[in-house]
């Protein structure tokens, strides 16, 4: 494997509730493919951590390393193992990482509680389904215990009234040198730094535009 200069996850784990189902968020993955393929198009050596189903070919076809995942367990695998091969890179952390782990799934049929269902498979005909969460671990709290000592980009994705506060709060707890900011409508594009000052932008295009500079800049 090859060290990057710069680390990105995209996408979003699959959270498995039977051998067969999982849940999920609802991302294309875009924002971290568009910025894998800026930075590589501007000579950094890139790697990309991605659900495999993201359109990975033309990624690679660009010199871009692909490290796919499925789950969380899997992505965070994957985190440690770029950061122990490169702690110093500049880490892009855009994948929508589940906030919960399952905790339990169970289910009622003919009056009686079914758990820990023994074909792996969840039965259909069932009057109830219960899917039981637990909070997990926030990945982006462990990067510095797995060993990253480079620049840190963070996401925020929330409303647009509390999206900023969040974003400078975000920045301040992890010490992350820029989150990107943006609302679930679309009307709020941001930079946040560790000083508390906000960049904000016209459009998506223009905001990832100006991240690409700030990393490229960091080299």
């Amino acid at each position: 494997m090859s060290k990057p200069q710069v680390i990105i996850h995209s996408g979003a784990p699959r959270l498995a509730v039977d051998a067969l189902r999982y849940l999920s968020v609802r991302t294309s993955g875009a924002t971290g493919r568009k910025l894998a393929r800026a930075l590589a198009n501007r000579g950094l050596g890139v790697r990309l951590i991605a659900n495999p189903s993201l359109e990975l070919d033309a990624m690679i076809a660009l010199g871009i390393e692909v490290v796919p995942y499925e789950s969380r367990e899997d992505l965070d695998r994957a985190v440690r193992e770029s950061l122990a091969l490169a702690p110093a890179a500049t880490l892009i952390a855009t994948a929508a990482i589940n906030d919960y782990a399952v905790q339990q799934v169970s289910g009622a049929a003919s009056g009686e509680t079914i758990r820990n269902f023994d074909s792996g498979k969840i039965p259909s005909g069932l009057s109830r389904l219960l899917i039981e969460l637990r909070p997990a671990p926030k990945q982006i709290d462990c990067l510095a215990e797995w060993g990253h000592v480079g620049p840190l980009v963070a996401c925020k994705y929330e409303a647009a009234g509390s999206v900023i506060a969040s974003a400078k709060a975000l920045c301040q707890r992890v010490q992350a040198r820029l989150v990107l900011a943006n609302s679930l409508c679309a009307t709020v594009q941001a930079l946040v730094d560790l000083r508390g000052q906000v960049e904000t932008f016209a459009s998506r295009e223009d905001v990832l535009s100006a991240l690409v500079e700030r990393v490229i800049g960091w080299q």
